[in-house]
């Protein structure tokens, strides 16, 4: 339990109060003494950057290598961490332990990188610090100011005999670290050093990959000059091309498309670039990959083709620049076109397009449904004139010997069985019950058609 004067000790460190300070250990204060946490006096006036009051501390005896109970912080590593340079250089010279560590591993050149705290770290460095040290994460100190971007101190740190080639249980390299806002002379001092421009971490990412994923823009050009590989493929097949359009990275793509990067690779579930570009309906990047010659045929494990998939996706601009790109039109999935899933979702639009582009209306379906008789039983009338004015049969008769007549009939789509009976639909037509589209009418009470099929 605090005695008074351990208390005034504690309070005028906080406080910043150096006279105070001196009452208290007149009064016999133990200079060391802590509050809960187990911060001492010299811990707060460090982090305070309260220099008077570490010099009265230190004349009077503070042990400057406690560890705080609390996550075993020392007063060196308080001052490192809030970049107080001058409380930094009283404590080395005092002779704090410069290697203490945390209870997570941790130096207080680690918190001087963190925080870019230059003069700090020259400070740390030249009074032995430990380069190659790594705290409990597997980070060290270069890490951490890659992680920051904090140049200055990673030039520092590379001087000092980092260990560039350094491996993380993730299998990253500092170099692997770099991350946005990204500092090109970060990348290009840690190249220079001899940093591995091919590493790659435990997933078989690059950098190159990495960074177009994430968006680095910056990181690309320098990575390529480098000697990066641009057609790499991480354990998923993954180039970074896949990667840049997986995020739709359009300025990263174009680089790497004029860098001479392969649209065409596939990776483990055969996906190229294009096949992720048409399920995200990019049309930017859908041209860019077009206009460099990417195959439009290429099938992924599930069978799909960027035109199946872009269709599926109801992406009809894609859909457009593809089949203007040239494409098998008859090329499934699971059996089903790209109009056949046009058709069954109602994709109208789509339907039309290819069609324009030569796709038969005529195909079937489960039951040997055809696209008219689809139309007819979901009753949207402008997918059924699209299919009657592109030739499809009109009285062709599923398993059940219905027709698209019978359906829209029992449906009541009344506008499409007035569409059908112009184009010269065959209202005798029996179906497997002996049923005509005027007997189903009959059944349903539905004069309206009763009366449109009398006429015929």
């Amino acid at each position: 339990m605090f005695d008074r004067s351990n208390l005034l000790l504690i309070q005028s460190a906080k406080l910043g109060n150096a006279r105070q300070i001196t009452t208290a250990l007149e009064r016999g204060a133990q200079v060391d003494t802590t509050d809960a946490e187990g911060t001492t006096a010299l811990m707060f006036a460090a982090q305070s950057g309260a220099t008077e009051i570490v010099d009265l501390l230190l004349a009077a005896g503070a042990d400057l290598n406690l560890h705080r109970h609390q996550f075993g912080t020392t007063a060196l590593m308080f001052a490192a961490a809030a970049n107080r340079v001058a409380v930094v250089d009283r404590l080395l010279a005092w002779g704090a332990n410069v290697d203490a560590v945390n209870e997570d591993g941790s130096t207080a050149l680690m918190a001087a990188a963190s925080v870019g705290a230059v003069e700090i770290v020259s400070l740390l460095l030249a009074a032995g610090a430990n380069v190659v040290c790594v705290d409990a994460d597997g980070d060290n100190a270069l890490n951490m100011a890659i992680d920051r971007n904090h140049a200055a101190v990673v030039r520092q740190l590379i001087d000092a005999g980092a260990d560039l080639h350094y491996r993380r249980s993730d299998g990253k390299t500092p170099l692997l670290l770099m991350s946005a806002p990204a500092d090109v002379t970060i990348l290009q001092m840690l190249l220079a050093a001899g940093a591995d421009a091919q590493a790659v971490d435990n997933e078989g990412d690059s950098l190159l990959i990495i960074a177009a994923e994430q968006g680095y823009t910056s990181l690309i050009q320098p990575l390529i000059a480098a000697g990066a590989t641009i057609d790499f493929q991480n354990h998923e097949g993954w180039t970074p091309l896949i990667a840049a359009t997986s995020s739709k990275q359009t300025e990263i793509v174009a680089a790497l498309l004029a860098a001479g990067a392969n649209p065409d690779l596939q990776s483990q579930e055969l996906e190229t670039a294009l096949h992720l570009a048409a399920i995200e309906g990019d049309l930017d990047l859908v041209r860019l990959l077009l206009d460099r010659g990417a195959k439009t045929d290429l099938i992924t494990n599930l069978g799909d083709t960027p035109l199946v998939l872009a269709a599926l996706h109801e992406h009809i601009d894609v859909v457009a620049a593809i089949l203007k790109s040239g494409t098998d039109l008859n090329a499934h999935q699971q059996g089903v076109t790209a109009f056949g899933l046009a058709i069954v979702n109602l994709y109208v639009e789509i339907a039309q397009l290819l069609l324009a582009a030569g796709v038969s209306p005529n195909q079937t379906f489960k039951d040997r449904q055809t696209p008219l008789t689809i139309a007819a039983i979901k009753g949207n009338l402008n997918l059924a004139r699209s299919l009657v004015d592109a030739g499809a049969q009109i009285d062709s008769q599923d398993d059940t010997g219905a027709t698209a007549l019978m359906w829209a009939t029992h449906r009541r789509h009344h506008d499409i069985v007035k569409l059908l009976l112009a184009a010269g639909a065959n209202p005798s037509h029996r179906n497997q019950g002996g049923l005509t589209a005027l007997d189903l009418a009959q059944i349903n009470s539905d004069r309206y058609a009763m009366e449109l099929l009398g006429k015929a």
